[in-house]
């Protein structure tokens, strides 16, 4: 699942060298952010003690500026580090399907790794890195913070926090199940869903009235379920969120309270208890979040291993492909018994033109998926549907056919393939392009050999 046994991992992801840049400039912008209250709180002493305290204005002032610095420069290298783990996840996909032949005619498996790849991965990456970054940013403000606060300010303080933990962390044992729960089923709703909206562009553009009506009444009920789900999910979120925001204030609220009210207590520390109240609350906000953060950890991290499903569920897909037809199935009109003879044959000759028949189902397409591993780098294989299949920088304009001649001269001019394998060429083609494909076929099995299979 990986290139040379390389995985797609949260391990491996927090091991990048853009996320360790991340994490560090992270971890010095809330080291200089916590250093504010210590500045604070020293340059309010000395003023009430008549000290010197313009070094300690100076400090507080870079302390309340500086931060922009590593923190703007931390948003940088996390678009950097989101940046090469997607490019990384895409390599991975490479190597997973590059030459599986046997994956082609796989709709489902396609259907399923081209909207993760093409579409989904961006998002789950983006969300993955931006969870990391704030889930860091709220922990050392939370905990470098306070640690500052302790060596300052009445340990009271101290025990507020201890008691918003404490109530935090039973509030998310109670929450946090449920809502990994729900949020695990919501986004299998959603990738249902989102399913359904694939088909939306066949299913009204044909114009077919049962075809619209089947596929309202499944996207109806589609977007109900996922509506709903997301809906109930979003009100346990923000209920938890709600109680958590009680339980990390009320306990410190009331410390406070009770320390600035008491008899003994000085000026000195009421004034820098007033002045830090505001660095205080927004402590304990960052701690609220940081615990409401957790409650999104396992929906994160299962998202993110969907990308890894992803690709060792692309790899286990891959079968043995057939040796022998499952009918009868002729070439050139003579009957085909074994698919290694049949490539021995076309092996020895220099050029010429040779056409399967049979049935549906018998093999045909099997045949030529066998002939591409047997001639490897030296054949060609044209599917059916050309749509998506690059042969240059741009797409080439014209019909069916015209696009069909373009390939497979860009084939022969381009690359070493000395075997064309055609499935099916004439399908859905009219007269005149059919026509004139036949004719440019046989010119080129006059140079190379062109085993195409026809209705």
């Amino acid at each position: 699942m990986g290139i040379g046994g390389e995985r797609f991992t949260v391990s491996g992801a927090l091991r990048d060298r853009a996320s360790v840049h991340t994490l560090i400039l992270v971890f010095i912008h809330q080291s200089i952010v916590a250093s504010a209250a210590f500045f604070l709180t020293r340059l309010i002493a000395n003023f009430q003690s008549g000290h010197p305290y313009q070094t300690d204005l100076l400090l507080y002032f870079a302390a309340m500026t500086l931060p922009f610095i590593p923190g703007c420069l931390s948003l940088v290298t996390l678009k950097k580090w989101e940046n090469q783990l997607h490019r990384r996840y895409i390599q991975l996909a490479d190597a997973a399907i590059v030459d599986r032949i046997q994956l082609h005619g796989d709709r489902a498996s396609e259907e399923s790794f081209t909207g993760l790849v093409s579409r989904n991965s961006f998002g789950i990456i983006h969300a993955f890195c931006e969870y990391v970054h704030a889930f860091l940013t709220f922990f050392l403000n939370s905990v470098l913070s306070i640690m500052v606060i302790a060596a300052l300010l009445p340990g009271e303080l101290v025990l507020g926090y201890v008691a918003s933990a404490i109530l935090s962390g039973i509030v998310v044992m109670i929450f946090a199940p449920v809502i990994a729960r729900k949020a695990v089923s919501t986004e299998s709703l959603n990738v249902t869903y989102g399913s359904t909206l694939s088909r939306m562009w066949i299913n009204l553009s044909l114009g077919n009235p049962l075809n619209k009506q089947f596929w309202r009444a499944a996207a109806h009920r589609s977007a109900e379920q996922y509506y709903d789900a997301a809906q109930d999910l979003a009100w346990m979120r923000q209920t938890s969120n709600l109680l958590l925001g009680l339980v990390a204030l009320a306990p410190t609220m009331f410390l406070v309270y009770q320390v600035v009210n008491a008899a003994d207590v000085s000026a000195a520390v009421v004034a820098a208890i007033i002045v830090n109240l505001t660095r205080i609350m927004h402590i304990l906000n960052s701690f609220g979040a940081l615990i409401y953060q957790s409650l999104d950890l396992k929906n994160v991290m299962s998202r993110l291993g969907l990308l890894t499903h992803q690709l060792a569920s692309t790899q286990a897909a891959l079968t043995l492909p057939l040796s022998a037809p499952r009918g009868e199935i002729f070439m050139n009109g003579a009957p085909l018994a074994d698919f290694a003879a049949t490539a021995q044959i076309l092996a020895r000759a220099n050029h010429g033109r040779f056409t399967i028949t049979g049935s549906n189902g018998s093999g045909k397409s099997s045949l030529l998926i066998y002939l591409k591993k047997w001639f490897g780098d030296h054949s060609f294989l044209l599917p059916a549907h050309i749509d998506g299949l690059q042969f240059g920088e741009h797409a080439p304009e014209g019909s069916t056919g015209e696009r069909m001649i373009h390939a497979l001269q860009q084939v022969l001019q381009r690359s070493c393939a000395k075997v064309l394998l055609i499935d099916e060429w004439d399908a859905n083609l009219d007269r005149g392009n059919a026509h004139a494909l036949d004719e440019a076929l046989s010119t080129m099995a006059r140079a190379v050999i062109v085993v195409e299979v026809r209705h």
